[in-house]
């Protein structure tokens, strides 16, 4: 949930949330950046997007990490790996969406958790 009126009021940028929605919603890649604080809630399949988060997701958020940023340039190309490791899933969400804005020629990134021994 956000208030509509954040950037108005001079709050902050939220970068780990506004990279969050670019990275989970491409229809969002245009709306501007989210500011103050953001609160996350899960969607139950109906019209209204109410629910718990998902504990998987929570785990991602909380918990998780390292992780890598994967990406190609076309649907038909396998995948290449960044070389950088992330030790948050936001911190990932933002270089996934930094390398989709910076290389126009990229089709699609991809966040993958990586084992901490092959990290």
């Amino acid at each position: 949930m956000v208030d509509a009126d954040d950037r108005r009021n001079g709050l902050q940028i939220n970068l780990r949330a506004s990279s969050l929605r670019w990275f989970w919603s491409a229809e969002t890649r245009r709306l501007p950046a989210l500011h103050g604080d953001v609160l996350l809630v899960g969607d139950v399949g109906s019209t209204l997007a109410v629910g718990d988060v998902p504990a998987s997701l929570v785990q991602e958020l909380l918990h998780g990490g390292p992780y890598e940023v994967d990406y190609r340039r076309t649907a038909a190309r396998g995948w290449q790996t960044h070389p950088d490791l992330h030790a948050t899933y936001t911190d990932a969400a933002f270089w996934a969406m930094y390398l989709l804005e910076r290389d126009p020629a990229l089709h699609e990134t991809r966040i993958r958790a990586v084992s901490p021994s092959s990290g």
